[in-house]
């Protein structure tokens, strides 16, 4: 994670950033404007690669501190607008969750909207909450002072019937954001994830934007992983343009020693899946998580949509095989597997891939 500046700071000041609102999972502000900062100058557009960063802890200069005992794991994808961007970080966050030992989780999810549906939801939940502020107790008054992010996020004693009656970001969602969110849940049945839309997910008032979730620990009810995107922090944040970003933070009791690498002994990765299609994109990630599960490493640029792009992608990436899959392919539970220096192929069973590539040459 990079390093949070005066300029962060400064930045975030600039912000709308109530003091009373303090969930401990959400990263401050600052932390992820700091990482917009440093990749501000990439060209997504030019080589159509986002950019995925993982790290640990808190940026050297963040307000936000981890509890005693706790290890922070922060996500992010940089430099897609696209849906499936969402659906991978979910997906690899409940991956991590369930091997760090959190095999019952429930998966909440909302969607806020881009800058005008938002802005017309806030105003919207704003009246209704106003309307019915003598309903409200003393701790709950004073938390609407700071905005309804505040009250909806700690306001416990606020009670669940006023909670029922206020509008849903969702009423309000264009229809660009609405087929958006239609897509990330369309990813997340495909896998099968468990989820609940809850309209009282709604991230951080300062920088989320469109898709928001929360996974929590179904037991407990604690809170284990919490992301949205936030397309809209580099420009208020003073970097002058939009850049697509989506991001996740996980708290843990405990962290696993994360490999430093999965790859063969010689560090040659030998296989590029490539996808064709929405439906094969829906059944890529299905794909991609069982060779990660059989650690078999494989290159990818799901976000992409051409085959073209990709087999270029793969060309530099000088792979021996690369792995097809299309919209027959997905229909029909199959990859194509071609050999790239003599070009044949075969169609392999989805169940037999992994047996099938440990016996190639």
């Amino acid at each position: 994670m990079p390093e949070v500046t005066a300029e962060d700071h400064e930045a975030t000041k600039k912000l709308r950033q109530p003091d009373s609102y303090e969930h401990d999972i959400l990263p401050p502000t600052e932390e992820p404007l700091a990482l917009l900062r440093v990749v501000k100058d990439q060209d997504f557009e030019e080589t159509g690669d986002p950019i995925m960063v993982y790290c640990e802890g808190c940026a050297k200069g963040s307000t936000r501190k981890p509890k005693r005992g706790e290890k922070l794991m922060n996500l992010h994808i940089i430099g897609t607008p696209k849906s499936i961007a969402e659906a991978l970080l979910i997906k690899t966050a409940l991956c991590i969750l369930k091997e760090e030992g959190h095999d019952d989780v429930t998966l909440e999810i909302n969607n806020v909207g881009g800058k005008e549906s938002f802005a017309t939801f806030i105003r919207e939940l704003t009246g209704h909450y106003r309307k019915h502020i003598n309903d409200m107790d003393t701790e709950c008054r004073q938390l609407f002072k700071d905005g309804p992010h505040a009250l909806i996020a700690c306001g416990t004693t606020l009670k669940p019937e006023l909670k029922t009656q206020a509008p849903s970001p969702l009423s309000y969602l264009s229809d660009t954001n609405r087929q958006h969110f239609k897509e990330v849940i369309e990813f997340l049945e495909s896998q099968n994830v468990p989820y609940e839309i809850n309209k009282d997910v709604l991230g951080n008032p300062n920088y989320s934007t469109n898709t928001v979730f929360t996974i929590l620990d179904k037991q407990t009810g604690k809170i284990l992983a919490t992301g949205s995107r936030y397309n809209q922090l580099a420009k208020k944040g003073g970097l002058k343009k939009e850049i697509p970003s989506v991001g996740v933070t996980l708290r843990l009791a405990t962290l696993k020693q994360v490999p430093s690498s999965r790859l063969p002994k010689d560090g040659k990765v030998r296989f590029f899946f490539i996808q064709l299609g929405y439906q094969a994109k829906l059944k890529s990630l299905e794909v991609i998580d069982m060779l990660r599960q059989a650690k078999i490493p494989v290159h990818q640029s799901i976000s992409r949509d051409k085959i073209s792009t990709q087999l270029a992608k793969a060309k530099r990436y000088k792979v021996p095989y690369v792995l097809i899959m299309g919209q027959k392919e997905a229909h029909d539970g199959t990859v194509v597997v071609r050999d790239v220096e003599s070009h044949s192929q075969i169609s392999v069973p989805i169940s037999e891939l992994t047996n099938y590539l440990r016996h190639l040459p």
